[in-house]
């Protein structure tokens, strides 16, 4: 059986039916054309970004005295509540997921512990509550002093139906609802192509756990954990808890490969946290291009390395670090094929394998391969980083775009502390999960809104009007009355084509910015 990161001897002798299984195009090409391949681009790519900046086409880079060279740094963008949505009348969060659900029917996913003795029927009011209560940190013991529900249903409710299972299952139900809404195509980037962004969020933990750890820097004097995600077009499609002792580079592949939801991203980028030694080639198994953003890429540029002699390079700004092994790869090929082929499988928890991967002794000739593997892809991103700036920016937006979910699950958890509840790591499991649903009920909401008006004016030709609407980000909550007192089962329904009708675009086209 496999142990570790592999399969075992024994197992590996059945290689041909494993591959068969998997059915995965980098597993079934030999390492040797995947050299060739990738022979035919790094090498011409070193060149011809060197040529670029000797003739002045890369106008971006800067070079100092004594050759040393800089890019310019993508400043964040800060705005997330744009003054656009100040027009929408303000409604409740009760109001919104009751809205939502009648779109997007995500509550269908909440099903009884024991579906099949149960005497308790699903109350989709008692559930909204429930969610509401371990998002915002209130809890079920307040949420009933504060809400039109009381405490033993809530406690009943809670206990039978908000289950991790069920909470993955409707977020994915509103992720796959939000992808199909008109503006979610619109906000694709470089190519038309999908981007995600993967990035960990501090977060303090109201009681003491085995997850959560001090850090003075980001918890003060209390402890915390992060909360890790990956978002695509401003939908949070996947999150997990992991500690704040550990690498987040070390969960991108768990979390990439994981995701259950039918928003499936062309390119995962990414800040510096998010590099290690095999990332790139890891994705590349499964079909993803990492696309990192590097902030201080002159200090990286011993990261490039080339298949020819570095000295070809001399004198050119841009000269390569050393040069792939490709005879180490091709002796190792069968022993990584099977570390790949164990991951695939899910043989192991992938983050497990990705750490030892990422730390285990250089001396091991199997892993040395590897990393001249990922060598490679990295060094054409970088090159490509270095020489592309529709590149730079499409990774920055999309790193953006992570962040301003971040602000808003900050939001959402800030009503009642800032603090994550729970004291084992399946209750901190759920109280993330409950504050993405929430989340993703409100993006739902504000990606509707920003769809029928899309439609409307794409009717009638109205492109300054179009552009404007592309630029605006479905994380937003200024028109949202988050606190306050929770009247669930008296939920009015929000009329959209009323709302939407009074908004104003005068001067749209002077409008400038955007995520």
């Amino acid at each position: 059986m496999r142990r570790g990161y592999s399969f075992n001897d024994e197992d590996w002798k059945d290689k041909e039916n494993i591959f068969k299984k998997l059915n995965n195009p980098f597993l079934n090409t030999p390492f040797k054309a995947f050299i060739a391949e990738q022979k035919e681009i790094l090498d011409p790519l070193v060149s011809r970004v060197n040529e670029r900046i000797k003739s002045g086409e890369n106008k971006d880079i800067k070079i100092k005295e004594g050759g040393h060279w800089t890019l310019p740094y993508l400043a964040k963008n800060k705005e997330v509540n744009h003054p656009f949505f100040a027009q929408i009348p303000k409604v409740g969060l009760n109001n919104v997921i009751k809205l939502v659900n009648k779109h997007c029917s995500f509550m269908n996913e909440f099903t009884h512990i024991k579906p099949r003795y149960s005497k308790t029927q699903a109350d989709e009011e008692s559930i909204h509550a429930c969610i509401v209560a371990e998002a915002t940190g209130y809890g079920i013991y307040q949420m009933a002093d504060i809400s039109d529900i009381g405490y033993h249903k809530l406690l009943s409710t809670h206990k039978n139906f908000v289950r991790l299972e069920n909470l993955k299952k409707a977020n994915d139900v509103l992720s796959n609802g939000t992808a199909e809404l008109t503006m979610f195509k619109q906000w694709n980037l470089m190519d038309n192509k999908l981007f995600s962004s993967l990035d960990g969020k501090k977060v303090t933990t109201r009681r003491k756990n085995i997850m959560a750890r001090f850090s003075t820097k980001y918890f003060g004097l209390c402890s915390g954990l992060v909360s890790y995600s990956m978002i695509a077009n401003h939908v949070c499609v996947n999150t997990k808890i992991i500690g704040a002792n550990q690498h987040e580079s070390h969960y991108l592949f768990d979390i990439i490969f994981n995701n259950t939801c039918d928003i499936d991203p062309d390119y995962a980028s990414g800040d510096t946290h998010s590099i290690n030694r095999v990332n790139f080639i890891l994705l590349h198994l499964i079909g993803k291009k990492f696309v990192p953003y590097i902030k201080n890429i002159s200090k990286k540029s011993t990261t490039i390395y080339s298949f020819g002699d570095p000295a070809l390079y001399e004198g050119s700004l841009i000269v390569p670090q050393g040069k792939i092994d490709t005879k180490l790869i091709l002796e190792e090929e069968d022993n990584i094929k099977r570390i790949f082929a164990s991951l695939l499988l899910k043989g192991t928890t992938q983050s497990v394998v990705v750490r030892k991967l990422s730390s285990y002794t250089r001396n091991n000739k199997t892993l040395r391969a590897l990393r001249e593997l990922d060598k490679i892809l990295m060094s054409i991103h970088v090159l490509r980083f270095i020489d592309d700036p529709l590149l730079r920016r499409c990774i920055r937006t999309a790193l953006n775009r992570g962040e301003a979910y971040h602000q808003l699950s900050g939001k959402i958890m800030s009503i009642n502390g800032s603090k994550l509840r729970g004291t084992t790591e399946l209750e901190l499991q759920i109280a993330n999960e409950c504050c993405r649903l929430i989340a993703n009920i409100i993006i739902y909401y504000n990606t509707f809104i920003l769809s029928r008006i899309y439609e409307d004016h794409e009717k009638l030709g109205n492109t300054a009007i179009l552009e404007f609407l592309k630029k605006r980000s479905s994380v937003a909550w200024r028109h949202l009355n988050m606190n306050g007192r929770y009247e669930f089962s008296t939920a009015e329904e929000i009329n959209i084509e009323v709302m939407i009708a009074n908004l104003v675009f005068k001067n749209a086209e002077k409008f400038e910015g955007g995520d």
